[in-house]
């Protein structure tokens, strides 16, 4: 036999929750004694309604055989130990399908002589109980329901009767169904064909379980309303649409973070680096960026002009030195001044250097200042200047910084001699443009 048809034979009961719809399975197999038990006591009243056939607050489901089950039609026993008025054991006894003589020997049996002269109504709890009991081995229905059965028995009958049923489930093939069980016999202990189902921990898996099945569905609504949306939006959303012979751009809606990042690693690696440049400038554009791009920027003009205003400064320097007069120069005296009669008595040749420059430097086409050299020519000191300078070219810079010297200078007295003096003689023999 398979164990499709194994489970086929199980009584199975299913509780439906309220919450979240879960449902709660109970399998009771056959051959079996099922003890159904609850920690908390919230479960166990529902279940004994329901195998009782009474009105349940939830939905109860039996099935047997994959057919709906009428607990009605099988038997019960500890629910209520009601007998009919006037009946003896006797004729109780043979009522359920016993003959005489049984009837009888179980009088005997089990210590119901000395009362039998009493109705069924008047016997004690634990008569009355094993009455129902024995009338429950000898019915013919597949499933028996038993409600704390040994509660009224001292220890030598919960243990008989204990053998008794598990013996008549072996038997028969019986399912036998235990529900407030208040005493475990010791000859069930470690029987296989006894097992215990705790109602409390099957219905906190079964909420478990509804729950995950109700978040996963959940889920599943979302990427699905997610994915028509996106459908939507993609029908919605095309690059060019012509109308009227006008090809009209409609703007793409933006897309998901995660199809974000599907696209960047299928995008086209031609133009990758323009997209990381454009990225760079999204990203990147805020007031640091643009004072470090003015920093960087003025780094690189230092480096091209490394000592800008050194030569700036030693220019002016040797301008400041000029102590000749552009009068005598242009009205072709070459007599230098009289000597000061201060002068301590120097020669024709100090004389001449003071009509000159007081210390002459070179100026070289790297900005250099060079120690002066006192050297006795036949120029005069401008042509010594205009020859020394006219050897190399001067930079623009220091070219204009003596274009403005020479203009300004208070000591040209002849024909307006600032731009006279600059325009033929020194501009000449500069190798620069304005």
């Amino acid at each position: 036999m398979s164990l499709a048809d194994l489970k086929k034979r199980n009584l199975l009961i299913k509780r439906v929750l309220s919450t979240f719809q879960a449902v709660v399975n109970v399998e009771c197999g056959p051959g079996r004694i099922t003890i159904l038990s609850d920690d908390s006591g919230t479960h166990i009243g529902q279940y004994q309604k329901a195998l009782t056939s009474e009105h349940t607050a939830e939905r109860f489901m039996l099935e047997l055989e994959g057919q709906p089950v009428n607990m009605r039609e099988h038997a019960q026993a500890g629910f209520s130990d009601e007998f009919e008025e006037g009946i003896s054991i006797a004729q109780f006894l043979t009522s359920k399908g016993f003959s005489s003589d049984e009837a009888a020997g179980m009088i005997q049996n089990y210590d119901l002589a000395d009362i039998s002269y009493l109705t069924c109504s008047q016997l004690p709890p634990s008569a009355k109980r094993q009455l129902h009991l024995l009338t429950c081995f000898r019915t013919t229905s597949k499933i028996l329901v038993l409600n704390d059965p040994f509660q009224p028995f001292n220890g030598r009958w919960r243990e008989t009767f204990a053998k008794l049923l598990l013996d008549h489930v072996k038997d028969t093939g019986h399912i036998a169904i235990i529900v407030n069980l208040s005493f475990m016999p010791k000859f069930w202990s470690e029987k296989p064909e006894v097992t215990e189902t705790n109602l409390n921990l099957a219905t906190e898996r079964a909420l478990q379980k509804a729950m995950e099945a109700a978040m996963a569905e959940e889920e599943r609504a979302k990427l699905q309303a997610k994915k028509e949306k996106l459908e939507k939006s993609e029908q919605q959303s095309v690059d060019a649409t012509t109308k009227d012979g006008i090809s009209l751009k409609i703007p793409l809606p933006p897309l998901p973070e995660n199809l974000v990042y599907a696209y960047k690693a299928t995008c086209d690696h031609i133009f990758e680096p323009l997209a990381n440049l454009s990225r760079t400038l999204r990203h990147f554009s805020g007031p640091l960026v643009v004072l470090s791009s003015a920093l960087f920027l003025l780094l690189g003009a230092l480096i091209m002009f490394p000592q800008l205003e050194q030569q700036r400064a030693a220019l002016r320097e040797m301008s400041s030195k000029f102590t000749y007069k552009w009068s005598d120069f242009f009205s072709g005296s070459k007599k230098p001044p009289a000597a000061d009669p201060s002068s301590d008595g120097k020669g024709p040749a100090e004389s001449e250097l003071q009509f000159g420059l007081e210390s002459k430097s070179e100026l070289t086409n790297e900005g250099n200042l060079l120690q002066p050299e006192e050297t006795h020519s036949s120029q005069s000191p401008v042509e010594e200047i205009l020859a020394e300078v006219g050897q190399e070219p001067v930079l623009p810079v220091f070219a204009l910084e003596l274009q403005a010297i020479l203009r300004s200078s208070e000591e040209c007295e002849v024909f307006g001699c600032q731009s006279l003096a600059w325009d033929q003689l020194i501009q000449p023999h500069c190798t620069f443009s304005e």
